[in-house]
């Protein structure tokens, strides 16, 4: 009874004031009404049947069931729909594209908006609702009324989709499509509707699909969120006993500490949340191995010990040899992804930097350029320490250049963490030259962005 309480208050804790919101609850609440004017106006545009009860009424806001045939026509009359699936009820699959997950704000603000919108008379731009293709994919579980072990294979299938198209294109539908998918597992936990078979692998996607919106909050520079998204991550990889999704959760809350996201960088605690992660190595895939342990020798590195840091280096390396005999697996943690898998030169490369030796470092990034396609995240990284490499030699042209590339992809996905990164860095910049064109530019942008 101990462990189920408390697993039971971690779906709490992760799901918070969040819920599903239906375009009929929208459309109630713009309206204004109460239960009983709602119940009033359903009942005055019936034809046929009795009246209807208030506990009817809860059940479709909260999306636990569809209206009844003899409901249906007078409630889309009086919701002026065309379907039960335009207002988010019902099995139907385009149903999917007419809920979302919201917490109170996000509700208060989508009904101010088309408040808004009506009055100006303007396009409904920037709604939750309809959500998006990709947010609708990321719930279409929901519309199960219980989860076997063929709805764990297609969650593994939605988790690979949504991972994929957020590192092609890390931008808000992407970002609001992880946390729907995740939130949608966790709800399904949440309320019982798992069959005991498939629980531990409904976890296991839940874990992953954590750490997705967790990475999704850390680049846009939610850490506070980011942090609850990982302790999430962690805590159902424990609940399913998946010693990989472990790893891999322990590891990526050092990401909250190093030079590139965190607000104060604190490389002792990054390397110890490495650390945590590379414990348990043995039960992770080549490309996991590499980026845990690429990771823990950069994060080393920063507390400026070279000859650990090297060991660390030489572990990710052999791992990364090893990528051609993984399986491609599935997720966000899966081979289809693989940025966190990372190259051996890059690693090498931001090693250099983050032990002082700036010309080594960009000397790695070259030889990277034309090799691959990065991600854009991966990119704007990239250019970031490009730009803190170029500073310390004093070419502040080439930083510049680099510091401006980097900002264009930050305002091209949701990367808000770059701004950040570029404003800390530009103090470090050589106080001879920075009245040149260039650094004067690059200050006015910063401070338009402020």
């Amino acid at each position: 009874m101990a462990k189920l309480d408390k697993t039971v208050k971690l779906y709490e804790q992760i799901m918070g004031d969040v819920r599903k919101v239906t375009e009929f609850e929208i459309r109630w609440l713009i309206k204004g009404w109460t239960y009983e004017e709602l119940k009033a106006q359903i009942e005055h545009a019936m034809t046929e049947g009795g009246g209807i009860d208030r506990s009817t009424l809860f059940r479709w806001r909260t999306h636990r069931c569809a209206p009844q045939a003899v409901f249906r026509d007078a409630l889309l009359e009086v919701m002026d729909a065309k379907s039960i699936a335009e207002l988010g009820l019902g099995a139907a699959e385009d149903a999917a594209r007419n809920f979302t997950y919201m917490n109170a704000a996000e509700r208060k603000d989508e009904v101010h908006r088309r408040h808004t919108l009506k009055a100006l008379g303007g396009a409904a731009v920037g709604l939750l609702l309809p959500a998006s293709p990709l947010v609708a994919t990321a719930q279409l579980l929901d519309r199960r009324k219980s989860i076997g072990r063929d709805e764990v294979t297609a969650a593994q299938h939605t988790a690979t989709t949504l991972a994929i198209a957020y590192r092609e294109n890390p931008g808000e539908d992407s970002v609001r499509a992880a946390k729907a998918h995740a939130y949608t597992l966790v709800d399904h936990l949440k309320s019982g509707r798992v069959r005991s078979a498939a629980e531990a692998g409904v976890q296991a996607v839940a874990s992953d699909a954590a750490a997705l919106a967790g990475y999704a909050d850390l680049n846009a520079g939610r850490l506070d969120d980011a942090g609850r998204w990982f302790t999430a991550a962690l805590s159902l990889a424990r609940e399913a006993g998946d010693r990989r999704l472990e790893a891999l959760a322990l590891a990526s809350r050092g990401l909250l500490h190093c030079d590139v996201y965190g607000t104060t960088p604190d490389p002792a605690k990054a390397v110890a949340a490495s650390r945590d992660g590379a414990e348990l190595h043995r039960f992770l895939p080549p490309s996991a191995r590499a980026w845990v342990f690429g990771e823990l020798a950069l994060n080393t590195a920063a507390t400026g010990d070279d000859l650990a840091s090297g060991r660390f280096l030489a572990r990710a390396c052999g791992a990364a040899a090893c990528l051609g005999y993984e399986k491609a697996g599935w997720g966000w943690w899966s081979a289809h992804v693989r940025w966190h898998g990372g190259s051996p030169d890059a690693y090498t490369a931001v090693r250099s930097l983050r032990l002082g030796r700036p010309s080594h470092a960009l000397d790695g990034f070259a030889g990277l350029e034309g090799r691959s396609k990065p991600s854009p995240r991966m990119l704007a990284v990239r250019r970031l320490y490009v730009m803190q490499a170029c500073a310390a030699l004093g070419d502040l042209d080439q930083a510049c250049g680099a510091a401006h590339t980097a900002l264009d992809l930050a305002s091209a996905y949701e990367l808000g963490r770059i701004f950040l990164r570029v404003r800390t860095a530009r103090p470090t910049f050589p106080k001879a030259g920075a009245s040149t064109r260039l650094v004067r530019e690059l200050d006015e942008r910063l401070r338009l962005v402020a």
